[in-house]
């Protein structure tokens, strides 16, 4: 039997890059795909069924006595709906958090699909150690048949624990920081992405300011 392919893609453009839009083309990918658009206005995303969340309460592991409730969110529908839903996370840091743990929790979050995050720095920290749940749900990304694809505006917005990730695609687009070599430090081939970074950008300064939608791959050519 043929073994599964699992696709780690990062998409990195400024605003009006198109980065969105080339991201979307992955749903091809999936019988079944999740994504978190960066806000409500975002067009492209737009028209595909929100998933609804349900809130609850369960014991506090960290009151001994067992009588403090806190809040929990989750997803009745995640693991059964068919084709594409969105779901908008909004409030609080708190709330953000809550619903993005429940989404990638390893017992009852999202499995057997396409994760899309757009403008990932709004729920995964861009300095810092991964949280250990973020790190566990990449790392079984293949136990668990998911896809991930990423968007952010910058190299800067990508936390830089992902480079020690197997298998990740890189397309980068119209940006405007070159990735430093700290940024860089956990990457296999910290010269080669640096490369790629400056021919994107050469393609897209020859191009007119609205329409520099050039995304360079890297590796090229991509891995799959």
């Amino acid at each position: 039997m043929r073994e599964r392919l699992v696709r780690f893609d990062i998409f990195l453009g400024m605003n009006g890059s198109g980065k969105s839009y080339q991201m979307a083309k992955c749903r091809r990918f999936n019988e079944r795909n999740l994504i978190l658009p960066a806000t409500r206005a975002d067009k492209v995303w737009k028209g595909i069924p929100e998933l609804k969340a349900v809130v609850g309460f369960k014991a506090d592991p960290m009151d001994p006595a067992g009588r403090r409730r806190v809040p929990v969110v989750y997803y009745p529908e995640i693991n059964s709906f068919k084709g594409d839903r969105v779901i908008f996370l909004e409030g609080s840091d708190r709330d953000r958090a809550l619903a993005f743990n429940s989404i990638i929790h390893p017992e009852w979050g999202f499995h057997r699909g396409g994760f899309f995050m757009d403008d990932s720095k709004r729920y995964i920290h861009t300095k810092g150690s991964l949280p250990h749940n973020v790190r566990e749900f990449f790392g079984n990304r293949r136990q668990n048949a998911v896809d991930i694809f990423l968007a952010g505006w910058q190299f800067q917005d990508i936390n830089s624990d992902f480079w020690g990730f197997g298998g990740m695609q890189l397309w980068i687009g119209n940006v405007q920081r070159q990735p430093t070599s700290m940024l860089l430090e956990n990457h296999p081939n910290p010269n080669g992405v640096i490369a790629a970074y400056l021919f994107s950008q050469a393609i897209n300064g020859k191009l007119p300011t609205s329409q520099r939608w050039h995304f360079e791959p890297y590796p090229n050519p991509p891995l799959r």
